[in-house]
């Protein structure tokens, strides 16, 4: 809802730092565009593009989310019995959601682009995530050419098929103080920035904290909260607002659950979106 999403015909480049929940945040977007499909009834899907994980562990990295489960414990051998039961009422109920998994390596533009197309012509895909774009395997005549010819692309098609694709990138610029990224610094090309219809930052102190970064957050932040930072937003708001990070879980949730941090509860009715990127003198919670 406050991203206004999912949008037909939409570019969504999603990035930040690494380790910060970028995948994490798409796999639920998803998962909850997924979920909104099947309540309405509706003739669609979505799509999940990813190259570095195989179909079962996407799978159970949702049921964990979904579930508030901590899929190390399922590693390890060391869920409960009640743990067990939660794990498998969440799998009967990812198996009714219409989520279609593609997980090859090595993939180029023109392959995943064929299969959104191949798709598409089954089942209308209402949202489209495809993970790390600029690492796929297309040349150009720069790197700059290379990865802006890519992001545009995605562009393209998600106006042919109707579909909201989210990208996500990694950013190699970042403000040396708070460890966020500015306008355009998308890794390898600002073109990223000029194609997408949506350009968000993943910024999370609370995991920042636990890999050992040392940053200090920009006035109007709060270092309990990670933070969804709309940069650009074609015809919409741009602005921040924050989400609570559950890396016990590796999830994101909404801080509107009455989420208390010490003595204060932090409401986002009363705390919305900030009028800018938020980045400099905006309010405060």
């Amino acid at each position: 809802e406050r991203l206004s999403i999912p949008r037909p015909s939409t570019y969504m480049v999603l990035s930040g730092l690494s380790s910060v929940g970028k995948t994490q945040l798409a796999l639920q977007l998803c998962l909850g565009t997924a979920i909104a499909i099947k309540n309405k009834g509706e003739d669609a899907c979505v799509a999940i593009h990813e190259f570095e994980q195989t179909d079962q562990s996407m799978a159970i990295r949702l049921i964990c989310c979904m579930a508030g489960l901590d899929s190390t414990h399922l590693d390890r051998g060391d869920f409960t019995k009640d743990d067990y039961v939660l794990f498998d009422l969440m799998a009967d109920r990812l198996s009714e959601l219409p989520i279609v998994f593609n997980t090859h390596t090595g993939v180029t533009r023109t392959q995943v682009g064929n299969a959104i197309h191949a798709q598409s012509n089954k089942l209308p895909v209402k949202m489209a995530l495809v993970d790390y774009p600029e690492l796929q395997a297309d040349t150009g005549d720069t790197e700059e050419i290379r990865v802006a010819t890519i992001a545009r692309y995605y562009q393209g098609i998600s106006r042919q098929t109707q579909t909201c694709i989210i990208g996500i990138y990694q950013y190699p610029k970042l403000d040396t103080v708070s460890m966020m990224a500015g306008y355009a610094n998308e890794r390898y090309s600002a073109g990223i920035t000029q194609a997408g219809d949506s350009v968000i930052e993943v910024y999370n102190p609370p995991a920042m904290r636990r890999n050992n970064i040392d940053f200090r957050v920009p006035k109007g932040f709060d270092e309990q909260f990670a933070y969804v930072v709309l940069k650009k937003n074609r015809d919409r708001k741009t602005g921040y607002f924050p989400m609570v990070w559950e890396p016990e879980f590796v999830r994101f949730s909404d801080p509107r659950i009455e989420v208390t941090f010490g003595h204060e509860v932090y409401d986002l009715d009363t705390a919305w979106m900030y009028k800018g990127t938020g980045l400099t003198n905006e309010g405060d919670f």
